[in-house]
């Protein structure tokens, strides 16, 4: 799995099932948080704020167990997606998120991690793409039958 840098690893630390960035601010307002990261930076920074896909509650987005994923991002990024597990304080791995699309466990992912993540998000869900041929079978079965 990817590794978080210091900064993000505190900020996902702050971040409860099913929670994102507001929630840190929240956290921040009332005291229980400092302003600031050791490193200087804010805790809360501006790109949080102003999401520049107007996806406000994505930024540090941790999943919940009970709901789905919006999408599987060819990138494991807490910064603009929601990538971070329901309950450990990190981002999905690449065989999570091939998982929630729904391959097989022994499905094997090459390359280098970067590219593994580019494959998972890239990819055709297994049952999409069972779907799909059954469609197709079943419309080109129609389109051979005498009229």
């Amino acid at each position: 799995a990817t590794c978080l840098a210091q900064d993000d690893y505190a900020r996902v630390q702050a971040v409860p099932e099913g929670g994102n960035w507001q929630d840190i601010q929240s956290q921040v307002d009332a005291g229980k948080l400092p302003t600031w990261l050791p490193s200087g930076k804010p805790f809360v920074s501006d790109y949080m704020k102003a999401n520049k896909k107007g996806n406000a509650d994505l930024p540090f987005k941790r999943l919940r167990f009970a709901e789905g994923m919006r999408t599987v991002i060819c990138r494991a990024v807490p910064h603009t997606q929601q990538s971070i597990h329901p309950t450990d304080d990190r981002v999905l791995s690449v065989r999570e998120m091939m998982a929630i699309q729904g391959f097989p466990s022994d499905y094997v992912v090459r390359g280098s991690i970067d590219l593994q993540y580019k494959q998972a998000g890239n990819c055709v869900p297994p049952p999409l793409a069972a779907a799909l041929g059954v469609a197709l079978r079943k419309a080109a079965r129609r389109a051979s039958q005498p009229r």
